[in-house]
């Protein structure tokens, strides 16, 4: 009695699927490196968005405050008075904005807030917030 081993035709698609499946899971590995790799950049993105006050002040029953915008533009949700929402109006190169706006990058613009009175004014931003002190 002779011994029988696999066919050619057998070892070779054994083979092949061996090669598929390693070839799958490094490939699987990569996408999923890749992917977290482009999430941490993302969110990297939104640490260059950023908003700079400039000045502020009070008069009357306004408060203002002037900002300059980064190189990348900033996302601004929202301004507070005193850590209350007011009714602002945002100008930035003479254009009015409704919040949340999107401001362009590397500009210049004010808020007008209506409250009567010195207040602490902050912007809240896509990255965060940032305060400036409206005072007479």
């Amino acid at each position: 009695m002779t011994a029988r081993g696999i066919s050619d035709v057998a070892a070779e698609l054994m083979l092949i699927l061996v090669v598929l499946a390693v070839g799958g899971a490094f490939l699987s590995y990569y996408y999923v490196t890749l992917t977290q790799y482009e999430r941490s950049v993302g969110n990297g993105y939104d640490y260059l968005q950023y908003l700079v006050p400039m000045s502020a002040w009070s008069a009357g029953d306004h408060v203002y405050a002037t900002f300059s915008t980064g190189p990348y533009g900033v996302r601004l949700l929202n301004v507070l008075v005193n850590s209350s929402p007011a009714s602002c109006n945002v100008t930035v190169g003479g254009v009015s904005y409704k919040l949340p706006a999107d401001l362009p990058a590397a500009s210049m613009g004010y808020v007008s807030c209506r409250w009567s009175g010195p207040g602490l004014v902050t912007f809240v931003t896509g990255s965060g917030e940032v305060s400036v002190y409206a005072g007479p």
